[in-house]
């Protein structure tokens, strides 16, 4: 993709997103700079027009702003749309959490296709099974179909890696793009993309987490083939007898309905 005129004469330098202190030592949030907006809107729109090295660059720069300028190494990494700004990155740190689960060496479910998603359940679904080879990026990326059956797709880069810095720019690129080309190839719009880093991550390997808006979700589904609709059946099958979470969402408890529903880390 070419890039313009205008985004070519800036210096390499050039600060391409906005930070500010939300809730200093627990909520960093990042906008897109008015540059970017002015020639791209929304985050569909930035992946597609502009170039590749720009959107690394975005990506590098919003990184840097986090660990190098902050030290912040555990956190919470989420982008969604926004008006008037497009879209933008909310950081969340500061929490204790447990970290990520500890697998045995070839027991990766990213890395390894035959590794079983429920692996105490008999008619388990290999991890490979769920990849949607139409919208991956070999050698650089993977899309997947999500384990639990939640509405969205799970990218994660082919090589093993534990945060964002740790991609190359084509890794790094492809992370975002092919999720951006599955949800178009679905008619789809985001509601959120996570990417959760050390202490916040329940798996050991990078993985975008794309949340789509259950019935539009359920709206694209109707127009799978009958092989895929079965998968994600099965998948749901196996899910449901997963033992529930333990802790109430207290916007549940409340009484009011919780936005994130299915997504939702505590029980409801």
């Amino acid at each position: 993709m070419a890039e313009s005129s205008a985004e070519g004469s800036k210096p390499q330098s050039a600060e391409l997103l906005d930070s500010s202190e939300m809730k200093p030592g627990k909520h960093l949030q990042m906008k897109p700079a008015a540059a970017i907006l002015l020639q791209n809107g929304g985050f569909f729109d930035f992946v597609k027009n502009a170039s590749q090295e720009v959107v690394v660059r975005f990506f590098r720069q919003a990184i840097k702003q986090i660990e190098e300028s902050r030290h912040i190494n555990d956190y919470h990494f989420k982008l969604k749309p926004s008006k008037p700004s497009g879209f933008l990155i909310d950081v969340f740190y500061g929490e204790s959490r447990e970290g990520p689960e500890i697998v045995e060496p070839g027991s990766c479910i990213s890395c390894n296709d035959s590794a079983p998603l429920f692996p105490s359940q008999a008619d388990s679904v290999c991890a490979g099974e769920c990849v949607l080879r139409e919208f991956s990026d070999q050698p650089f990326v993977q899309c997947s179909l999500d384990a639990k059956a939640r509405p969205g797709f799970i990218v994660t880069p082919v090589r093993h890696v534990q945060k964002l810095g740790d991609l190359d720019d084509q890794e790094l690129f492809a992370l975002w793009s092919v999720g951006v080309r599955a949800l178009k190839s679905e008619g789809l719009n985001f509601t959120s993309m996570i990417v959760n880093h050390g202490s916040y991550r329940n798996l050991p390997h990078l993985h975008l987490k794309i949340w789509v808006d259950e019935r539009e979700f359920g709206r694209a589904v109707v127009r799978w083939s009958a092989e895929k609709k079965k998968l994600l059946s099965i998948l749901q099958r196996l899910a449901s007898a997963l033992p529930k979470k333990r802790a109430m969402c207290a916007v549940v408890q409340k009484g009011r309905k919780c936005r994130f529903g299915e997504r939702c880390r505590f029980s409801h």
